[in-house]
């Protein structure tokens, strides 16, 4: 067996996977603005970071896609007038 052949491949198919990843991370985060999604609402991407840099520093972090009270007030008015 050619051992250098199989590292070649080896190489060349780690290669291809993270590129592939990067992609799949660059279109994600493009469907998401045109959505018009934070990146502190995205549940995958938040976790990925609690991952990354643990729970005790993310805890100083206060999340974005928390509503403060008073928009949840604001949804809850829009809500009965719409209704």
């Amino acid at each position: 067996m050619n051992e250098t052949y199989y590292l070649t491949i080896l190489r060349f198919v780690l290669l291809y996977r993270e590129c592939m990843n990067e992609y799949g991370w660059i279109k994600r985060r493009e469907t998401l603005n045109r959505a018009k999604i934070t990146e502190e609402m995205d549940e995958i991407l938040w976790s990925l970071k609690v991952k990354e840099l643990g729970e005790e520093a993310l805890k100083k972090i206060e999340p974005l896609a928390e509503p403060s009270e008073e928009a949840k007030e604001e949804n809850k008015q829009d809500g009965t007038a719409q209704q």
